[in-house]
C-alpha cells in the first residue's frame, strides 16, 4: 500500500452518509470545489491525527492487555479501563492465544507486548508524513469503496522504527486489532473537528451524499414506482443504487468494526485513552503534596539562586565549567557563604523545579573553591533529577571537568588512569545525542568526522588534555591504528596551518626523538573554536612522573644516555630557531628498546601556540591557598626559568634556547633524584659530583651564565664518566627480613578481610600497605560480592515496584546491572505522573494550572504546549482587562496559540460595532460636510460609509448650485474665475470657462474699440454674450468711417485743384532751358503722399515722394531724359539732367 493509499483509505472512513459516485463524478469540479471550501485540514493536520491514532491505538491494547489481576491493579485503574480490557481480552487476546501453540509456550508474551507497544507509542512521530493532500486524495472521500485494512500498513512503519517481534505482529494482525483502532481513534480524532460535519452537511446539500435512511427511502421508492410503471423506470438505476448501499454497508462495517465492539464506552474511550496513564488518585494527592512544598520552599531557593548567579557573575563563572575555574581565590567569608547555602541546600526537596539548575550553580561555584568531589555530588544530582537532556549533557561535562582534576590528588598512575577512565565516560555522555549524532558544544575535537574515537584518557594539564583514540584516517591509518589527540582548553590565535606549522616541520629538524605530527583541526570548524592537534602514538612508552613511580630514579649511565638523546634533539631544534618551553619529566615518554633506554619528547612548541593555566597564576605569591590541582599547575613552574615566570623585563631577556637548557637541568634532577627540583642540592648528587656542577650551571637563574648553547650542554655530557647509582640496595640479610615481616603482615590483613568477608574488607585490604598477595582472590570476591548484592538490590527493586525503589536502587552503590530496566520504569511512572499532571492543568484550562504544570517536577512533556498556553493565557487576561479595540487586535496579532480568538473576534466586533455607531451619532448629531469627512477618516468600521458619502454628495452639490447661481448673477470675469478657485464641485466648470474666456475677448475689444477688435469679437469662438452690443459698436464705427472718408475726398479734392493751378505756374517757369536746376518748393510738396502730375505742355510726368526722416525721393520724366533725385536744401531739392 502507497502512502497515497494510505491517505484516500483514512479519508474514505470519515463520512457518516454514502456518496452517490456517479453523481460526485458528474459533478467533477463542484465536488473539488466544495471540499476545498469546507474540508480544510491541512496534510500536516491529518498527518497528526494518523500519528496520534497509531499512539493511542498502541496504548489502548496495551493497557487493555495490562488486565486486573491483582489487586493492586484492580485500585490502579479506573472502572472503563478494566472493561475496555475485559473486550481486548474477549474478542482478540484469548481467540489469539488459544490458536497459537508457539505463544501459549511463552510465559511472558503478555509482558512483553505490553512494553512493546508502549515503546512504539512513543515513536509514532517517525511513522510516515503526508506531504500534501491531492485532489484525488480529496475525492476519496465520496469515492473510495477499497478495503480499510491498514494494518500492514502500519506494522511496516513500526518496523522501520524497530523490529517487530513475528508473534507480535501475528496479534496486531488478529482480526484487523490495530488497524481497526487506528481508524478508530483517527476518526475520533478528526471527528471532534467542527470542518468535518461542515463538509457532510456542504456534499448532502448539493446532493452528493445521502443519509443512509433517504439513500434507502430512494430506492423503495423507485422500486413502487417501478412496480406500478416499468417503463417510468431505469431497471440499472435501481439496481446500482443497491449496490451503491451495499458497498457502503460493507466498508462502513469494516470502519466500525473495533467501535461497535465497545459500545458500552465507545463514547468515552478516546477521553479515557488520552488520560489513560493518569488514573492513580494517590498521584494526584502526591503531586499536590509536593506542589504545596515547592511553593513553601521558592522564596528562600530564588535567594540562593540569586546569591549564586551573584558569585557567578563577580567570579568569572558559569554553570559551564572550566579548567581555570578552580584557580580563583576565596577569603573566609567567601568560603563560608558557599558552606551556607549548600547546607541549605541540602534541605531542598529533590521536587523542586530548580533543583537541577541550582544545583549546577553551587557545584560550579564548589569546582572553583577546590571542592570537588562535593561538587561532582550536586552535578550527579543534578543529572538524577533533571528532565531535560540538555542540563544532562551539561552535567555530565561538569563532572568531566571535576573528575580529571581529581587524577591530580591521586598518589598512582593506576589511580590516575581509573579517575580518567571516569572522566571519559562522562565526557562521552555530554556529547551523546540520539541517532548517532554528536553535541558539538562538549565535544574537545571534530568526532563528527569519525576520525579519532576515544579509547583512553591519557591525561591533563593547564594547556588541554590528552587522549588515545582509535584512527579512522584512511590517510594514516595504516600506519598509525592509535593516536594521540591533544585539546586545547583555550583557543589558538591565528590560521592552524601557520600555527602548527613549526610542530610539523619537527619532525624533519628533531628526527625520532619527537613523535610524528600527523592531523589538526578545529572541534567546530565553522566558528574556529576548540583547536586540537594529532601525533603518533608510542606504544609501550610511559611519562618521566610514570617512570619515576615505576621504575624509580634512573641510574647514572642511562640518565646520561636519555640526557644526550635530549640535548641532541634540543641542538637540532634551536638551530632552526624552535624551541620548547615546557620541558619536564611528563613531557618526556621513556621506553626500554631491547638494551637501551630511549626517549620521546611531547609538546614541543606548543607552549608558543597554546594558553595554558599556568599563566593565569603567573602572579600568585605562593601555593598555600592552591588546590591540589592547582599546586599541580603552579609546581610546573619549578621547570620554567625566571624569564618564564614575569622576570623577563628585570632580566632583559625574553624565554629562548637557554630556558630550554634551564629546565633540562630541573628534569634531570628530577629523574636522576626523584626529588622536586626546588633547588639542585648537592647532597642527593654526593655519588655524581660531576652531575651536580653541570646540572646547577644549567639552572642558573641568570641566563647568561648558563650554558651558551644545546652543543656545550652535550659536550659537557660527553665528558661524564660513569658512575654508580646514587642510592645503595640494602643488604640481603635486611631484605630477607623485611620480606619476612612484609608476608606476615600480608596474612594478618587477608585473615581479617575472610573473617568479616564484606565488599568493604576486601576493598580495604587492597587498599592497604601489606604486599597483597592475595590481590587476585580478593578481587574476585569483591566480584562476586558485587555481584550478589546487585541482585538483592534488584529483587527487592522488583519487590517494591515504585519509582522511589527504581530510583533507590540507580543512586545505590551496587554495580546496577539492571540500571536500563529501572530507567526504564522510571520513565514509565514518569509519563505516568506528567500525563495525569497535563490532563489536570488541560482539564483546568487556566493560567495557575498551566504554571503549576510547569513548575511541577514531572517530566513535562508537554512544557513547550504549557508554555505557549500559558503565554496565551496571560494575553487573553490582560486583553480582557483592558477592553479595548486595541487589546483585542493586538491579542489577535500577537504570536501566542490565540486559543480565545473566537471570543476576541466577538468582542472586537462589538467594541468596533460601538465605536462606529458612536462615530456615526456624533456626525450625524453635527450634520455638516466636514463631520461626515471626518467619520469617513476615522479608524471605525465605518458601517455608514455610504450614506456618509451621499450625505457629503448632497452637501457638494448644494454648495455648487449655489456658487454657480452667485456667479451668473454677478456675471463678470471675476465672479466666474472666483468659481472656478471654489472647493465646490464645479459641475458648472465648462460653462463657466467658456463664460470667462468670452468676458476676457469682450473686455479687450472694448479696449481696443475698432472695427477689426469688433469685427474679431463677431467672428471668435467664444459664447458671444456681447453679440448685439458688438453689433451696434460695429455699425457706428462704419457709420463714422464713412463720413470722414467723404470729407477728407472734398478736401483731397480742393486740395488737387489747387495744387494743379499752382503747379501749372511753376512747370513753365522750370522747364524754359534744357538743362535746369529744377527748384521745387517745400510747399508744394506733401509731405507723406504721393503727388503725380501730367505736364501736357512739355510731356513730363512728375512724381514725389516721402521716404520719411525729412529724404525727398523726386523723379521728373520728360521726352529725352529723366531728373534724378538729389540731396535736400532749406528749401527744396536740385536736380540734374543726366548727360
Amino acid at each position: 500500500m502507497t502512502p497515497s493509499t494510505l491517505t484516500q483509505t483514512l479519508l474514505g472512513s470519515l463520512l457518516d452518509s454514502p456518496a452517490i459516485v456517479e453523481v460526485a463524478s458528474q459533478a467533477g469540479g463542484s465536488v473539488i470545489s466544495v471540499l476545498r471550501e469546507h474540508f480544510t485540514f491541512t496534510a500536516a493536520e491529518i498527518t497528526k491525527a494518523y500519528q496520534e491514532g497509531c499512539g493511542y491505538a498502541f496504548v489502548a491494547i496495551s493497557v487493555g492487555l495490562d488486565a486486573p489481576d491483582s489487586l493492586l491493579k484492580t485500585l490502579r485503574y479506573p472502572k472503563i479501563t478494566r472493561e475496555f480490557a475485559a473486550q481486548i481480552e474477549t474478542h482478540y487476546w484469548q481467540p489469539f492465544v488459544q490458536g497459537n501453540e508457539a505463544v501459549q509456550k511463552q510465559a511472558d508474551f503478555r509482558k512483553l507486548t505490553i512494553q512493546s507497544l508502549k515503546k512504539y507509542a512513543k515513536k509514532t512521530d517517525h511513522f510516515f508524513e503526508i506531504k500534501a493532500l491531492t485532489e484525488e486524495d480529496l475525492s476519496a472521500l465520496v469515492s473510495h469503496r477499497q478495503s480499510v485494512a491498514i494494518t500492514d500498513i502500519v506494522l511496516e512503519q513500526m518496523q522501520r522504527v524497530e523490529t517487530v517481534d513475528e508473534h507480535l505482529a501475528a496479534f496486531l494482525r488478529f482480526d484487523g486489532l490495530l488497524g481497526d483502532s487506528v481508524l478508530f481513534f483517527f476518526r475520533e480524532l478528526i471527528r471532534q473537528d467542527p470542518r468535518l460535519k461542515d463538509t457532510q452537511n456542504a456534499l448532502q446539500q448539493e446532493h452528493i451524499c445521502l443519509e443512509l435512511q433517504q439513500l434507502q427511502k430512494a430506492i423503495a421508492d423507485l422500486k413502487a414506482l417501478q412496480a406500478q410503471s416499468s417503463f417510468l423506470v431505469d431497471p440499472h438505476r435501481v439496481q446500482h443504487l443497491e449496490t451503491v448501499e451495499a458497498s457502503w454497508q460493507t466498508h462502513h462495517q469494516q470502519v466500525m468494526r473495533f467501535q461497535n465492539r465497545f459500545e458500552n464506552q465507545i463514547d468515552k474511550v478516546l477521553y479515557w485513552v488520552q488520560d489513560v496513564d493518569s488514573t492513580l488518585i494517590k498521584l494526584d494527592e502526591k503531586l499536590d503534596a509536593t506542589q504545596q512544598t515547592v511553593l513553601e520552599t521558592k522564596d528562600w531557593v530564588e535567594q540562593i539562586a540569586s546569591k549564586l548567579d551573584d558569585l557567578i557573575a563577580q567570579r568569572g563563572l558559569s554553570t559551564r565549567v572550566k579548567p581555570g575555574d578552580e584557580l580563583r581565590q576565596y577569603d573566609n567569608d567567601s568560603l563560608y557563604q558557599i558552606a551556607t547555602w549548600v547546607e541549605q541546600f541540602g534541605r531542598l526537596p529533590s521536587q523542586h523545579p530548580q533543583y537541577s539548575q541550582v544545583s549546577l550553580k553551587m557545584g560550579s561555584a564548589l569546582s572553583s573553591t577546590g571542592d570537588l568531589e562535593k561538587a561532582e555530588q550536586f552535578f550527579l544530582q543534578a543529572i538524577d533529577k533533571t528532565h531535560s537532556r540538555d542540563e544532562q549533557r551539561l552535567a555530565y561535562f561538569n563532572v568531566f571537568q571535576v573528575r580529571w582534576r581529581k587524577a591530580f590528588s591521586q598518589n598512582t598512575v593506576a589511580e590516575k588512569t581509573a579517575v580518567y577512565a571516569q572522566a571519559l565516560e562522562a565526557l562521552q555522555k555530554a556529547t551523546e545525542k540520539p541517532d548517532n549524532k554528536v553535541d558539538q558544544r562538549y565535544a574537545l575535537h571534530d568526532i563528527n568526522k569519525g576520525y579519532y574515537p576515544y579509547e583512553k584518557m591519557l591525561g591533563a594539564g593547564g594547556m588541554g588534555c590528552a587522549f588515545l583514540c582509535h584512527n579512522q584516517n584512511k590517510l594514516t591509518a595504516t600506519q598509525h591504528p592509535r593516536v594521540v589527540v591533544k585539546c586545547f582548553w583555550e583557543n589558538i590565535t591565528g590560521r592552524l596551518d601557520t600555527v602548527f606549522k613549526e610542530p610539523f616541520t619537527l619532525n624533519q629538524v628533531a628526527g625520532d626523538t619527537v613523535p610524528k605530527a600527523l592531523d589538526y583541526g578545529y572541534t567546530d570548524n565553522l566558528k574556529q573554536q576548540g583547536p586540537y592537534f594529532v601525533t603518533e602514538y608510542i606504544e609501550g612508552a610511559i611519562d618521566g612522573e610514570a617512570w619515576l613511580e615505576r621504575e624509580g630514579p634512573l641510574d647514572f649511565r642511562s640518565g646520561q644516555e636519555i640526557a644526550l638523546q635530549i640535548a641532541h634533539c634540543l641542538q637540532r631544534t634551536h638551530e632552526q630557531g624552535i624551541y620548547h618551553l615546557d620541558l619536564k619529566p611528563a613531557n618526556l615518554l621513556l621506553k626500554r628498546d631491547q638494551d637501551r633506554l630511549v626517549v620521546k619528547i611531547i609538546d614541543f612548541g606548543l607552549a608558543r601556540i597554546a594558553p595554558s593555566l599556568r599563566d593565569k597564576t603567573e602572579q600568585r605569591s605562593g601555593t598555600r591557598s592552591l588546590s591540589a590541582f592547582g599546586q599541580a599547575i603552579f609546581g610546573t613552574w619549578e621547570y620554567a626559568p625566571p624569564e618564564q615566570q614575569g622576570y623577563a623585563r628585570h632580566l632583559g631577556k625574553n624565554p629562548d634556547a637557554i630556558s630550554d637548557l634551564f629546565a633540562f637541568g630541573k628534569t634531570l634532577y628530577r629523574l636522576l633524584t626523584g626529588e622536586l627540583p626546588l633547588e639542585i642540592e648537592e647532597e642527593a648528587l654526593a655519588n655524581g659530583p660531576q652531575w651536580y656542577k653541570l646540572l646547577s650551571y644549567c639552572t642558573r637563574q641568570n641566563p647568561a651564565k648558563r650554558p651558551k648553547s644545546a652543543k656545550e650542554v652535550i659536550t659537557l655530557l660527553q665528558a661524564l664518566k660513569p658512575n654508580k647509582p646514587a642510592s645503595t640496595p640494602k643488604s640481603d640479610g635486611i631484605a630477607e627480613d623485611d620480606k619476612a615481616d612484609g608476608m606476615a603482615e600480608d596474612d594478618k590483613a587477608w585473615q581479617t578481610a575472610c573473617e568479616q568477608n564484606t565488599l568493604y574488607a576486601y576493598q580495604a585490604y587492597l587498599k592497604g600497605k601489606t604486599l597483597k598477595r592475595q590481590a587476585h582472590l580478593a578481587k574476585m570476591r569483591i566480584q562476586v560480592l558485587e555481584l550478589e548484592a546487585d541482585e538483592a538490590a534488584w529483587q527487592w527493586t522488583s519487590q517494591k515496584d515504585s519509582l522511589v525503589a527504581y530510583h533507590t536502587y540507580l543512586k545505590g552503590n551496587t554495580l546496577k546491572q539492571y540500571a536500563d530496566e529501572a530507567q526504564q520504569r522510571i520513565v514509565a511512572y514518569d509519563q505516568e505522573i506528567d500525563v495525569k499532571a497535563w490532563q489536570k492543568a488541560s482539564t483546568q484550562n487556566n493560567k495557575a494550572a498551566y504554571q503549576a504544570y510547569l513548575n511541577g517536577n514531572t517530566l513535562k512533556k508537554h512544557s513547550e504546549e504549557a508554555q505557549k498556553r500559558l503565554e496565551d493565557e496571560d494575553a487573553w487576561q490582560w486583553t480582557v482587562k483592558k477592553d479595548s479595540l486595541a487589546a483585542y487586535q493586538t491579542y489577535l496579532n500577537g504570536n501566542t496559540l490565540k486559543r480565545h480568538t473566537e471570543q476576541a473576534k466577538q468582542r472586537l466586533i462589538k467594541q468596533a460595532q460601538a465605536a462606529d455607531e458612536q462615530a456615526w451619532q456624533k456626525a450625524s448629531k453635527q450634520d455638516s460636510k466636514a463631520a461626515y469627512q471626518a467619520y469617513l477618516k476615522g479608524n471605525t468600521l465605518k458601517q455608514h460609509a455610504d450614506e456618509a458619502q451621499q450625505r457629503i454628495v448632497a452637501y457638494a452639490q448644494e454648495i455648487d448650485v449655489k456658487a454657480w447661481q452667485s456667479a451668473c448673477e454677478q456675471n463678470s470675469k471675476a465672479a466666474y474665475q472666483a468659481y472656478l478657485n471654489g472647493n465646490t464641485l464645479k459641475k458648472h466648470s465648462e460653462e463657466a470657462q467658456k463664460r470667462l474666456e468670452d468676458e476676457e475677448a469682450w473686455q479687450w475689444t472694448c479696449q481696443k474699440d475698432s472695427l477689426a477688435a469688433y469685427q474679431t469679437y463677431l467672428n471668435g469662438k467664444t459664447l458671444k454674450k456681447h453679440l448685439e452690443k458688438a453689433k451696434a459698436c460695429l455699425q457706428a464705427l462704419e457709420k463714422n468711417k464713412q463720413t470722414q472718408r467723404s470729407r477728407e475726398a472734398e478736401r483731397k479734392k480742393k486740395a488737387a485743384q489747387q495744387e494743379q493751378a499752382e503747379r501749372k505756374t511753376t512747370t513753365d517757369k522750370f522747364f524754359q532751358f534744357e538743362v535746369v536746376t529744377i527748384r521745387l518748393e517745400s510747399r508744394f510738396l506733401g509731405f507723406g503722399q504721393k503727388i503725380i502730375k501730367n505736364t501736357k505742355r512739355h510731356q513730363a510726368q512728375y512724381q514725389t515722394e516721402d521716404l520719411g526722416n525729412g529724404v525727398m525721393l523726386e523723379m521728373v520724366s520728360i521726352p529725352g531724359g529723366t531728373f534724378m533725385m538729389g540731396s535736400p536744401k532749406n528749401e527744396g531739392y536740385d536736380y540734374e539732367k543726366p548727360q
